[in-house]
């Protein structure tokens, strides 16, 4: 008996120590955008690279990009976010807010991607591998 109870007890350190090593690496990959030095917004339309922007998280910086096919971007607060679009849709704007590397706004009727990329990363390409609609 003694050794059964030796063996569940041995079985609880080891899951303990497993979810305790997880949370520490969620924590670090979830919070890595916050050490990067320079990001940029970049706006792509049918897989093409429209603009790019410095992004800012300084809290009285706000910004209005306007788009001709009838989108428009807000930088706000160290956000981003879609403040309008005329799709029929509207999903790009409940997509919410982005703030961290590698996070996007997805416009599908108007293959728009709005997204955000750490200017130090060494694999870093124009596309970097996204096509929104296939050619």
């Amino acid at each position: 008996m003694k050794a059964n109870n030796k063996k569940i007890r041995n079985d609880i350190i080891l899951i303990c120590i497993l979810c305790v090593t997880a949370a520490v690496a969620c924590f670090f990959l979830y919070f890595k955008a916050d050490n990067a030095e320079k990001m940029q917004l970049q706006i792509l339309i049918d897989g093409e690279l429209i603009e790019t922007y410095d992004y800012s998280t300084d809290e009285d910086f706000y910004k209005e990009i306007a788009l001709d096919i009838g989108n428009t971007i807000v930088v706000e607060n160290g956000q981003i976010y879609m403040k309008e679009a005329n799709c029929p849709d509207g999903l790009c704007i409940k997509q919410g807010e982005i703030s961290k590397d590698g996070q996007s706004i997805i416009c599908l009727p108007h293959k728009l991607v709005v997204r955000l990329v750490e200017l130090s990363r060494d694999n870093f390409s124009e596309n970097d591998g996204l096509d929104v609609m296939p050619r």
